[in-house]
């Protein structure tokens, strides 16, 4: 069949990402980036992994209505059809409205940030608006309010769009963008390759931090601290932009001492004005008072005789004196506590850093930053922001070329769906009297209110729940709580991909489709100005499966069942669209000739608040029409009007700091389930450091548990040097098991689970948003109940005993090893490996990876069994050669001699429960790994269907036979086909073996294929390769195909003057790559050579090309999954090299 390449962008995140979507016979096969999109540059592992996204076999795909109680473990779910779901939801939705108000319904929604739901949510919120609730709980007081909303506290809007191709400095606060925002990563790769220095603020060494000029290793929740003290810095050595001080920011205006309040002229019997809401500032040249203009331009002359110190007495028009300072004043006595050493004390950054990012940010006159999670979810969050915010403001690079940019936007209908709601019902929003200036007061309210609101009746009995996607069980503290709200809500809708923790306790539960099956609209993107140009309908690339259905679908079918006629619901969707689109002369039917998208004309400018029109400057969208270093609306709400840092105090009984980290594998709580995915970051991790490691008997590969006063839970843990002493990190979102991988799911309560919001609750939480702690908590750290120490793994290869050699065939001698000093062996998943090396440091070491051929679990397990097949062949002058390994260990290794042994290890990983039947193809000593499934199958009930295609020479060759024909005696499900090539005269067909034909697929039936089920293949390269193209031939997808190919770890040391040859087939170019010319990107891009490119860090791997011959290492140790693929971003040849680029 021909392959459409269809243009489209990724919703999986807030990069949205230009892609090349590659569709066979309609059927989503592979994505690429579209390098003609503004955000096209590159795509990373989770935008790749869409078709294993859509094909996935968990996919909920029809209407379900549950029929247990939700106090029941199963759900027993039962399918309905469309008609009766929109029916008994709109129904109830009805009847609670009509009974207890549209505030009795909560509405879940899924962040825009990290999953598809961008398509939808102008739509959602305009019927939950409609509907007339006020309570929308999207969890963005630990996610995007702060850089959103806080912001506008300083700036009048959320913070802007950083120009990091242009800038002089990129500060990164709180933000890692490899792993988040790859449009992000890439532009900041080329602001360095122009010479942009960075300033990294973050616990972890990132790849960014690793590479930045300054980093600057914050302790978790701290950050506040860190920023005041860089105030410090900034204004005690006079680093700050003196002219946008004076003239854009409300620096110089006078306080009130008596009522911490900005002073008007029109309280001032020295200044007689019109304008009564002027404000004061101190003229220094006259040494008397001014009046402030802040509607007209103030320059630069006239700023430079405002005062920005001192305390001046001010005559009142009702006869009072008062003292009064300039905002600058008393911005330096807040911060003057805050010298480098107290930094340093509190936050563990050095004093000589602290200083040298201060003078860094000194020297750039266009600073790029951003700031996100890494300081949102923190108790003192907002204030943090502000001080973040400030300490930009002092520095003059707002809305510059190279700073942040405040781009004009496409001039929209955009859809106001919150005048649709009155005065009164906006109050009604849960959390708002609490927190009136916090997320609330937009109608978004927190998860603990709602559990609550359920619980408790506080304000008032929530009493439903509609979710489009969240799954706060995961993604939100207090858990326990949640649950029980979860079991009390009288009636719950949810509406997702997959089942979820959170949503198996809805009533009912629609399948939601993939953003590859429907078209949606993107009027702006983000990163530059081309991306914030681009308008874009994403066409559907495919059809639906089964019966799934877009969010926006529902809410206009249940908008039509509820009778909500307003402008919007009255008519479809494409005439909606048509609506927003106007006013730039487009429609749908005209991009939907355009599927690539179309650039807009947009007139940018750097530095729109000096605009003017009608004679008044615009200004910034604040009160004062100035950045707003002290802020009026904050102390009107009885909060600080300046940032204040908060006490770090700790529990000694919990002497560690505890932060969370996304893994750049993942978005949030989803995509565990992806193989791909999964094979790169198969286990819930915590990092610490040696000696905190050391002081807790804790080793690397240990389970480790986490305890915080407020609950427990399990990861896996590795010892990273870099980190601080006193700090651990830990993933969040997990609790999907990946079936292909026999990897299990993680409960997410309970002894056993690996929930890190199990240790999160919001009891304590952010004063004016209500964020929670995530990051920078009190915590102890212990090794697991789930470590059986006595099992614990090793790091490096240690000594082992060959115990016993059997010949098992003709050319497969078993090994049994046991380690030379008695010791239990840590279990293993079947398919995984040890790496055995043979005479160690001597002239003769060699070393192999072996599979393990025994059960994957032994409770008293004190030996391992490999096999090694003798290779020997004949090269093509007819002379015999042999396998350096094989020979010495079938000729000449003797039992009782020591060789060395790493731990079990390996990513080829075989279930032994999965929903799906399993295809073994195994040739000759290939069988190895799948005799370790078969052995440890101990539960028939779970057992999928086995159907094991075995080739062989012949009889002699049969590695296993009997001990296969016994397990298939026990084991029912398992099928097994012998092919002999070469039978013996004696080798009997029908009970020796079945068929003398080579493996190959032909002999997979159909129905196989349509239960998606899954190969598994080891034995030649040759032998996989073909079965491999014969199985995608056929449409299996290439994610439902698993190898085992062993690539042993190279270690190899460059000398100053190596030099190696490197031919780019494509571009024609042959080269000398020096040790001096840096990676293989960095190489291509210095000789104009275009190469595919992301993060620049090794984690997208967007930069991967394929090797046609020769060998490369990566400088960041992490070899990819292929044996002939380079992530150019952090290879470098070690080898005469030829690129397919």
């Amino acid at each position: 069949m021909p392959i459409d390449y269809k243009k489209g962008y990724c919703t999986l995140c807030r990069s949205r990402c230009g892609t090349i979507n590659h569709v066979e016979d309609n059927r989503l096969i592979k994505i690429t980036p579209d390098p003609d999109h503004p955000t096209g540059a590159a795509i990373c592992m989770k935008g790749r992994a869409a078709p294993e996204l859509i094909y996935n076999p968990n996919r909920i795909l029809y209407p379900q209505r549950r029929t247990s109680a939700k106090t029941a473990s199963d759900p027993k779910w039962e399918r309905i059809s469309w008609q009766e779901a929109i029916q008994t939801i709109s129904s109830k939705l009805a009847k609670i409205k009509n009974e207890s108000g549209a505030e009795a319904v909560a509405f879940g929604v899924t962040t825009p940030s990290g999953t598809p739901i961008s398509d939808s949510i102008d739509w959602i919120e305009h019927f939950i608006h409609s509907y007339g609730s006020p309570n929308i709980c999207y969890g963005t007081e630990v996610c995007n309010w702060h850089k959103d909303f806080a912001h506008s506290f300083t700036f009048g809007c959320g913070m802007p769009m950083a120009d990091y191709e242009n800038a002089d400095l990129i500060m990164l606060w709180g933000h890692n963008p490899t792993n988040t925002w790859l449009s992000q990563a890439n532009a900041i790769g080329l602001g360095q390759k122009k010479g942009a220095k960075t300033l990294i603020i973050d616990p972890r060494k990132t790849p960014l931090a690793a590479n930045a000029d300054v980093w600057l290793q914050v302790t978790p929740g701290t950050d506040d601290v860190v920023a005041m003290g860089l105030i410090n810095q900034i204004l005690e050595h006079k680093f700050f932009d003196s002219d946008f001080i004076r003239c854009w920011t409300n620096s110089p205006f006078l306080i009130r001492n008596d009522t911490k309040e900005l002073l008007r002229a029109r309280d001032c019997v020295a200044l007689d004005v019109k304008d009564s809401e002027y404000f004061v500032i101190w003229d220094q040249d006259e040494n008397q008072l001014a009046t402030y203009n802040h509607k007209a331009t103030i320059s630069k002359t006239q700023g430079a005789s405002f005062a920005l110190s001192g305390q001046y007495t001010i005559q009142l028009k009702d006869g009072r004196y008062i003292t009064c300072s300039p905002v600058f004043e008393i911005l330096k006595q807040a911060c003057k506590e805050y010298r480098p050493e107290t930094v340093e004390k509190i936050s563990g950054i050095k004093a000589k850093e602290l200083q040298q990012a201060a003078l860094l940010l000194s020297n750039s006159k266009a600073i790029a930053y951003h700031a996100w999670t890494g300081i949102a979810q923190q108790k003192n969050a907002t204030q943090t922001e502000r001080a973040i915010a400030i300490l930009y403001a002092l520095l003059g690079s707002f809305d510059k070329q190279g700073g942040n940019r405040q781009y004009i936007q496409l001039p929209l209908n955009k859809i106001d769906s919150k005048t649709l709601l009155s005065l009164d019902q906006k109050n009604k929003a849960l959390g708002l009297k609490e927190r009136p200036l916090g997320p609330a007061s937009q109608g978004w309210v927190s998860s603990r209110h709602v559990y609550k609101a359920i619980t408790e009746a506080k304000p008032y009995k929530i009493r439903g729940l509609f979710a489009f996607g969240s799954n706060p069980l995961l993604s939100q503290g207090d858990v326990e709580l949640g649950i029980e709200a979860l079991k009390q809500v009288e009636f719950h809708v949810h509406c997702d991909l997959f089942e979820t923790p959170s949503s198996r306790y809805a009533d009912i539960l629609l399948p939601i489709n993939t953003p590859w099956e429907r078209e949606a609209l993107k009027a702006g993107f983000e990163i530059n100005e081309q991306a914030v140009s681009h308008v874009q309908l994403r066409q559907q690339m495919i059809p639906s499966l089964g019966e799934s259905k877009s969010d926006t679908e529902i809410v206009f079918l249940l908008a039509k069942a509820l009778k909500l006629k307003n402008e919007v619901f009255s008519s479809d969707l494409e005439t909606a669209w048509n609506k927003m689109l106007k006013p730039l002369q487009l429609n749908i039917k005209k991009l939907r000739k355009y599927p690539e998208g179309i650039a807009y004309s947009l007139p940018q400018q750097t530095q729109t608040y000096r605009q003017l029109k009608q004679g008044k400057v615009k200004g910034f969208a604040t009160p004062t029409k100035r950045v707003e270093i002290y802020s009026e609306t904050l102390l009107k709400a009885g909060y600080s009007p300046l940032p204040q840092a908060i006490t770090h105090n700790h529990d000694n009984n919990y002497p560690y700091i505890l932060t969370s980290v996304k893994s750049g594998y993942f978005c949030h709580s989803q995509h565990r389930s992806i193989t791909s995915l999964r094979k790169r970051s198969p286990l819930p991790m915590a990092y610490v450091n040696e000696e905190l490691a050391k002081s807790n008997n804790i080793a690397e590969g240990d389970w480790v548990t986490i305890q915080t006063p407020h609950g427990k839970a399990n990861f896996y843990c590795s010892i990273l040097p870099t980190l601080a002493s006193k700090v651990v990190v830990a993933e969040f979102g997990w609790w999907q098991g990946c079936e292909a991988l026999g990897l299990d799911s993680y409960p997410i309560t309970g002894p056993l689970n690996s929930n890190y919001n199990q240790l999160i609750s919001a009891q304590e939480a952010d004063e004016i948003s209500g964020s929670v702690p995530m990051r920078g908590c009190s915590c102890k750290i212990n090794v697991s109940e789930k470590q059986n120490i006595e099992k614990r793994a090793w790091k490096d290869a240690i000594a082992f005993v060959v115990k016993q050699k059997t010949l098992i065939a003709s050319d497969a001698m078993e090994l049994e090893l046991t380690p030379q000093i008695p010791r239990l062996l840590p279990d293993y998943l079947p398919g995984q490996h040890i790496t055995v090396c043979l005479n160690q440091d001597r002239d003769n070491e060699l070393t192999r990876a072996y599979s393990l051929t025994d059960a994957s679990y032994k409770e008293d397990r004190n030996s391992y069994k490999i096999v090694v097949r003798y290779q020997r062949s004949y090269d093509q002058k007819g002379n015999l050669y042999e396998g350096a390994a094989s020979s010495y260990i079938h000729n000449q290794l003797s039992v009782g001699e020591i060789i060395h042994v790493s731990a079990p290890n390996g990513k080829f990983t075989i279930p032994t429960a999965i929903s799906t039947p399993i295809v073994i193809f195994a040739a000759g000593i290939g069988i190895t790994p799948f005799i370790s499934l078969i052995e440890s199958i101990n539960d028939l009930d779970l057992m999928p269907n086995i159907w094991l295609f075995y080739g062989n020479k012949n009889s002699h060759t049969h590695a296993f036979k009997k001990r296969l024909n016994d397990l298939a005696k026990k084991l029912p499900k398992l099928h097994i086909f012998n092919s002999y090539n070469e039978p013996l005269a004696s080798d009997i067909k029908g009970k020796d073996y079945d068929t003398t034909e080579l493996l190959s697929a032909k002999v997979i039936p159909d129905t196989l294929i349509k239960q998606q089920a899954r190969f598994y293949l080891c034995g030649p390269t040759s032998m996989m390769e073909n079965i491999t193209q014969q199985l995608i031939t056929r449409a299996v997808p290439h994610f439902n195909i698993f190898s085992e190919i062993f690539k042993p770890k190279t270690m190899v040391k460059i000398k100053d003057n190596q030099e190696f040859n490197v031919e780019f087939i494509r571009s024609k170019e042959h080269l000398i790559w020096t040790s001096n010319s840096g990676t293989l990107l960095e190489f291509a891009e210095k000789n104009n050579i275009k190469m595919p490119s992301g993060c620049r860090v090794g984690q997208c791997e967007s930069c991967a090309i394929n090797i046609i011959s020769g060998n490369v290492i990566h400088l960041n140790g992490k070899e990819p999954e292929e044996n002939n693929i380079s992530l150019t971003c952090q290879a470098i040849p070690i080898s005469n090299l030829v690129l397919d680029a």
